[in-house]
């Protein structure tokens, strides 16, 4: 008994401090002195399974790389590099780089994906993009909300009439793509077929030329 009474009060407290108080770590020690050994065994197993989780935990709740910045290349209408990372802009769908519509002239064509990219790098402006990261599409690119000074991209795209809502994945643009409409902006001037619907058909007939494929 003064060898557990010695061990506990001496060595167990400066040891486990107020973890080990919590999960009786002196009794453990008890337990085994005394050749309880599946007591003891259970607290080990407890303990462990406690700490897993917490770490487990931490690694869930830790953000990833939320805001990355830098200067912006502009794949698509869509589609931006900052700082060597692909970003696709989250929660709109601009017309494919290769995407043309009937206009209103008759047997003439706009180039709507040529005309996206093009207000998507007067948008930027040369000026330092940022973006919040909100997770990762199935092509590993990240989904983000980018803004060049005081310029949302991704609100900007949808309010000229460059881009959709992409409602499939969000309804955040709704009220910006119903103004752009209204006013007959972009791709509501002309004929032009949803992108969703251009990559579908195209793809039919592996015609698909785009650097965005979501």
């Amino acid at each position: 008994m003064t060898l557990v009474h010695l061990w506990s009060a001496s060595t167990a407290r400066p040891f486990g401090l107020g973890l080990a108080e919590r999960l009786g770590y002196p009794q453990l020690m008890i337990e085994l002195l005394h050749g309880k050994f599946a007591e003891a065994a259970g607290r080990c197993v407890l303990a462990g399974l406690l700490i897993s989780g917490l770490y487990a935990f931490s690694m869930l709740s830790r953000p990833q790389q939320d805001i990355i910045a830098g200067r912006a290349f502009v794949v698509d209408g869509d589609t931006i590099d900052v700082a060597g990372n692909r970003v696709r802009l989250q929660g709109i769908d601009a017309p494919e780089r290769a995407q043309r519509c009937p206009a209103r002239q008759v047997s003439r064509t706009w180039q709507a994906g040529k005309a996206a990219r093009h207000l998507l790098i007067q948008l930027i402006d040369n000026k330092p993009v940022s973006c919040k990261s909100y997770g990762t599409d199935i092509h590993n690119r990240m989904l983000g909300i980018c803004h060049a000074g005081d310029v949302e991209l991704n609100a900007e795209m949808v309010r000229r009439g460059m881009a959709w809502a992409y409602r499939s994945y969000s309804g955040r643009y709704i009220a910006d793509e119903d103004m752009a409409r209204q006013h007959k902006a972009g791709v509501w001037r002309n004929s032009c077929q949803p992108p969703w619907e251009y990559r579908g058909r195209h793809r039919q007939y592996g015609r698909v030329k785009t650097g965005s494929t979501l």
